[in-house]
Order: structure tokens, then C-alpha cells, then sequence
């Protein structure tokens, strides 16, 4: 038995013994669900699809493209790359469209995330801005709310007024110029709707790595310095929101989801019996292999370097596409380091209901694994196989919208209705 794999039941055996406690001490409930996958099927149905190379002059998209539905089957659909937001119908015919570039109100400078309140605000992201841009659901500029040293990466609908979002980058530069960063993940509510005012709703906990610190490369009359980095695989921070009052979080390197309740923090647990895959040489080196390529720009995302994060003296920043020379390619995957351990779930959304969608980690790397459906309530329903598309925005009635790539690479909107018999 390798040490890896004993480092890993080790460390499995004293989180459950831990979170046991955890939940004797502050009497939270602990709910189990069954070791083992009840099969279902999805069921679908497609009710239009936009995006075209041949289409209207509106459906040529960028690549980069996020949805949301609004309280209705309108749905929402940021086009980043060409700073504009489309309303479509719910035959997917143009409602009216909205945005341009620029640093102004209104105006869209480099948007990433797009959701809608209860209250029917559309919020988008924009991170040179460093805040979100508030519209009503007709387009028209309501606010502008400042993040001020924090950079976005991710918001949702927090009920009547408020999003709930989350920042993986906080930037504050001290008197002597020098810029620190943290990147602990963490989620925030903001409220949107009016009154300002910005609540914690939870802060990952980042385990400690031995070699963490600053890190430096150095090549080609350049140098670099990275601070905090975080271990490969090491659980990422996937979280969806339930209700107006619930939010599930799941960050650890097991099957765990935690629900939290508005106004009183983590009420349950909810927990399946499988265990972490142990992280392989092969492993590492095929994730050193897929950075390499991606920094020298031959892996499938095309473009390579690194993404540098910046702010100005008076307020905002944004970020540019760098290339790295070689030797300090050589350098950064070098320097990579790995947990022991492959965390179980890799995804989680919730759809209208408040059914969680959570996806495992696959068999080998990159590739998906198969996804379970958890009610609202914390019950297990079943599981549908890997090659499943989780949606990238569900909408009301089993509206579900998903962005794909044609024959021809060409982005597309799809909207499709789903139901899952048996769940």
C-alpha cells in the first residue's frame, strides 16, 4: 500500500470523525445518504436554439458566453466578448438587447458572470470595474455597486434585492506600493436592490501547504512572483444557491455538502460513503503535462500564457494575456505541487426547485464523472451517467439552457425542457 493512499484513509478517517463531533457540538444534523447509485435517465426536449454563422447579424457570438433566466422564461444572455447582453423570448426570438463597451454607467468593460435577483434586477460582473453592474429586466441602467479591492468570479440570485457572490482574488496595495493578494475563496452577500451593504456568508478554509509562500520564476529579462498558491486538486470552492435563505456548499476532498441557512450558518451535512481517489505519479503528470501545454499555448484552449491581474492608483484594473518564456514555463510546472487526494465532487448547481445537481470527479483526468440529484429537502434521488450535460442555467417549468459549440465551432445558445422520471 503506497504512503499516498495511507496519508489519504488517514486523513478521511479524521475529518468524519471530526465532522462527527462537529455536529454532536453544535447540533447539526448529519444526513447519510445511501452508498449505492440508483439509475436514471433525463429526458429532453429542445425548444429552440440561437447562434448562427449563417443566422441574423445578432447571433454571431464571442466565445465567451454566460446565461441566466429572469423570473420568467425570458432568458438573459451575456455575449462578453461583444460587451452586450441579448433578451430572448421563450420561443428564442430578440426581445431587445442591451450594453457596449466602455467604463461608463451602463457601459460594460470586461463582464464574466451574469444573474437575476427575485426582485428582477440582472446583475453582471464586471471585473476592470471591480463591481457589478445593476439593470432592470427591460435593459435600463439602475447602479453601479464597487467591490472595491475584490475581484469577482462568480454570482447568483440571493432573493428580493440581494446576489450572492463569490470572490476568489482581494488586492490591497499598502503605502510603500507593494501589492498583496489573497485568494482565499469566499462568498458575500450584496445587495443590489437599493440600500447598500454586504454581508459573509462563508470563507473556504484553505489547508496549508508545506512549500507554500512566495514563489518566484524568472527568464527572458522577466520575473514573476506568486503568492498563496493553492496545491492541485485541492477542493475547489462549489457552491449553488437553494432559496432566497439556503445555499449548499461543497469544498472538501469527500462527498460533503453543507446547507447553510440565512441568519444561522451551516444546519446540515449531508454525506455519501465514497472515498477520494488517491492522486497518482500518473495523475501529476498529466496535469503538469496539460499546464505546460497550456502556457505554451498548444494545448485545445489555443492561446497560451498567463493571465495577469492588475489594479490602478485611482481605482479599478482589470487583467491582460501575457506569453512566459520558456525557461520560466519550465519553472511553474516545476514548482507545482499536489494533495494527496482527488476531491470526490468537482461541480454543483441547483435548478429551480432547489434539486441539487452535483457532479463527481471521473475516472480519468478531465473527464467528467457521473451526477447525482439531491433534493431540497437533503434527499438522495438517483444518478444519472457521465456523459449527462449538467445546464448552464435552469429556468422555471424544466427550461434548461445550455452553451455549445457547433460543426463549425460556433457558439451557441441551446434552450431545452428536461425532466428526470423517477426523481
Amino acid at each position: 500500500m503506497s504512503l499516498n493512499v495511507v496519508r489519504s484513509m488517514f486523513l478521511a478517517a479524521a475529518l468524519s470523525a471530526a465532522a462527527s463531533l462537529f455536529n454532536t457540538v453544535h447540533g447539526q444534523d448529519l444526513v447519510e445518504l445511501p452508498a449505492a447509485d440508483k439509475s436514471l435517465e433525463l429526458a429532453s426536449s429542445e425548444l429552440y436554439s440561437v447562434g448562427s454563422f449563417d443566422g441574423e447579424d445578432w447571433e454571431l457570438f464571442g466565445n465567451r458566453v454566460i446565461v441566466a433566466f429572469g423570473p420568467d422564461e425570458r432568458l438573459f444572455v451575456l455575449d462578453a466578448e461583444g460587451h452586450r447582453v441579448l433578451i430572448l423570448d421563450s420561443a428564442g426570438e430578440l426581445v431587445s438587447m442591451f450594453g457596449r463597451e466602455g467604463s461608463g454607467p451602463g457601459e460594460l468593460q470586461s463582464p464574466t458572470a451574469i444573474a437575476v435577483t427575485g426582485d428582477s434586477l440582472v446583475v453582471i460582473v464586471d471585473m476592470a470595474k471591480r463591481g457589478l453592474s445593476v439593470f432592470g429586466l427591460d435593459g435600463t441602467f439602475v447602479r453601479f455597486v464597487g467591490t472595491d479591492d475584490q475581484f469577482a468570479s462568480g454570482v447568483a440570485g440571493g432573493g428580493s434585492g440581494s446576489v450572492v457572490t463569490e470572490y476568489s482574488m482581494k488586492m490591497q496595495t499598502g503605502q510603500d506600493g507593494q501589492v498583496s493578494v489573497d485568494n482565499t475563496p469566499q462568498l458575500e452577500r450584496q445587495a443590489v436592490g437599493g440600500a447598500a451593504g454586504v454581508s459573509a456568508i462563508y470563507q473556504q478554509t484553505v489547508p496549508e501547504v508545506a512549500e507554500s509562500g512566495t514563489r518566484e520564476v524568472s527568464g527572458g529579462g522577466m520575473r514573476m512572483s506568486f503568492g498563496g498558491q493553492r496545491e492541485e486538486f485541492a477542493p475547489a470552492l462549489n457552491w449553488a444557491v437553494l432559496g432566497p435563505s439556503r445555499i449548499a456548499i461543497a469544498d472538501e476532498a469527500g462527498y460533503l455538502i453543507k446547507i447553510l441557512e440565512r441568519g444561522s450558518g451551516i444546519s446540515r451535512h449531508l454525506v455519501r460513503p465514497i472515498e477520494p481517489a488517491a492522486v497518482s505519479e500518473i495523475d501529476q503528470e498529466e496535469v503538469k503535462r496539460r499546464r505546460r501545454a497550456a502556457l505554451e499555448g498548444t494545448g485545445s484552449g489555443g492561446s497560451g500564457g498567463v493571465t495577469i491581474m492588475f489594479q490602478r492608483g485611482g481605482g479599478g484594473g482589470g487583467s491582460r494575456r501575457m506569453s512566459v518564456p520558456q525557461e520560466m514555463i519550465d519553472q511553474m510546472v516545476d514548482q507545482m505541487t499536489f494533495a494527496d487526494v482527488r476531491p470526490v465532487i468537482s461541480g454543483l448547481t441547483a435548478d429551480r426547485s432547489g434539486r441539487m445537481w452535483v457532479r463527481r470527479d471521473g475516472t480519468e483526468i478531465g473527464e467528467p464523472g457521473p451526477v447525482d440529484l439531491v433534493s431540497a429537502a437533503g434527499e438522495y434521488l438517483g444518478t444519472l451517467d457521465a456523459e449527462v450535460v449538467v445546464p448552464d442555467a435552469f429556468g422555471p417549468g424544466g427550461m434548461a439552457a445550455f452553451v455549445e459549440k457547433d460543426e463549425l465551432d460556433v457558439v451557441r445558445v441551446v434552450v431545452r425542457r428536461l425532466s428526470v422520471p423517477g426523481s
